[in-house]
């Protein structure tokens, strides 16, 4: 009967480790998905800056033309 407790307590104890893991990487794959969306909104500014640089060259070019 004890040895059934221990084992009970045991997987018991797994099982809260195993739910703590699970919470972890619940947690890191949320903060990843908010780095992701940081990343994806840098990018999205970037590449609008860069959109911004050549649509100005381009107008001061045509104007020169």
């Amino acid at each position: 009967m004890r040895r059934y407790t221990w084992q009970f307590n045991n997987s018991h104890h797994i099982g809260q480790i195993g739910t703590s893991l699970h919470n972890l990487t619940l947690c890191q794959v949320l903060m990843l998905l908010r780095d992701f969306r940081e990343w994806i909104w840098s990018v999205y500014y970037s590449i609008g800056k860069i959109v911004q640089i050549i649509s100005d060259y381009v107008i001061i070019f045509i104007n020169k033309g």
